[in-house]
């Protein structure tokens, strides 16, 4: 246990306190039903079943729905907050990731009595936990894309993503940049992407941008960052996107959560990274951060050489 410091007393853990969070956490599964389920959607129509008029009661009870001129419709806030994962203020698909996991309660004793992690490739849930928490992370990724990367793939280059999920990434990217031409590898057979290992895949020299989203925590780091190097060109940009952990324990409001989600990465056998800890190989300039909000950074870095 880090002891060197102390944490200030800005939280007193009393009735309330506990009340509120148990609330939270009824909330966060109401919210994950009603979104898994389109349970959102067609609020104007009687219920199907039974159980969506439970749903729709807690939700009402949670205050996720309002019922305005006899209409029953989503509570002010929760449309951008829950339901608009294009919007800024976007929350739900961190809250999701967390209620899909549910951290595998049944392996943590195996992880704190004896050290027993699990393989990410085999937990239930595993890909759409992470779509449903990094859609937010894709749209923050476009708006604040550094100019340079952003005009170089306006005029058209070779893109290499490792550990491409489902692709959700790449489909966006080529809606958004038709010029350039994409290509995805992941290791999860479950994805249906083209396989491949970050510490492996990709040709020498074929690709001008490589971009890792929430990927690099999961991998051999060194040999993945490695290999980013073998297949960049001289001039080419990596990009890494991740949730960085802060140098030191904070009770700040993303940071808590950040250090809390650490608990089912640990459940793994990785753990998420700090900014001081990405170190890239000598062919790399130094990084530059660009916060997306809350921990999540883009790093951005490039290749030494002259661009073709």
């Amino acid at each position: 246990m880090d002891i060197s410091f102390e944490l200030p007393y800005s939280v007193v853990v009393n009735f309330d306190t506990l009340w509120r969070d148990g609330i939270g956490f009824w909330r966060v599964w109401i919210l994950t039903l009603g979104r898994r389920h389109g349970l959102f959607k067609h609020l104007d129509r009687p219920p199907a079943r039974s159980a969506v008029r439970v749903w729709r009661d807690a939700a009402r009870a949670l205050e996720l729905l309002v019922v305005r001129k006899g209409r029953l419709q989503p509570a002010p806030g929760v449309q951008s907050l829950l339901l608009n994962p294009r919007h800024p203020d976007y929350l739900a698909g961190h809250l999701m990731f967390g209620a899909l996991r549910s951290l595998d309660y049944e392996a943590m004793g195996a992880l704190f009595g004896r050290g027993r992690t699990l393989s990410a490739r085999t937990r239930p849930r595993r890909n759409e936990s992470i779509e449903e928490a990094t859609h937010w992370d894709h749209v923050m990724f476009l708006r604040r894309l550094p100019r340079e990367v952003r005009a170089r793939l306006r005029r058209g280059c070779d893109v290499l993503e490792l550990g491409c999920g489902r692709g959700r990434w790449l489909d966006l990217m080529r809606r958004e940049f038709p010029r350039s031409r994409f290509r995805g590898v992941d290791p999860d057979p479950d994805t249906g992407a083209e396989p491949g290992d970050a510490e492996t895949a990709g040709t020498t020299a074929g690709a001008d941008v490589v971009y890792m989203g929430e990927v690099l925590l999961l991998t051999h780091r060194k040999k993945t960052l490695a290999n980013c190097a073998r297949v960049l060109r001289p001039g080419g940009h990596l990009l890494v996107l991740e949730g960085f952990l802060p140098e030191r324990v904070t009770t700040g409001t993303w940071e808590a959560a950040l250090f809390a989600m650490q608990l089912d990465e640990t459940l793994q056998g990785v753990s998420f990274m700090k900014r001081s800890e990405l170190r890239l190989p000598k062919e790399f300039d130094p990084p530059t951060f660009t916060r997306l909000g809350g921990c999540v950074a883009l790093a951005v870095a490039r290749r030494r050489g002259t661009a073709r």
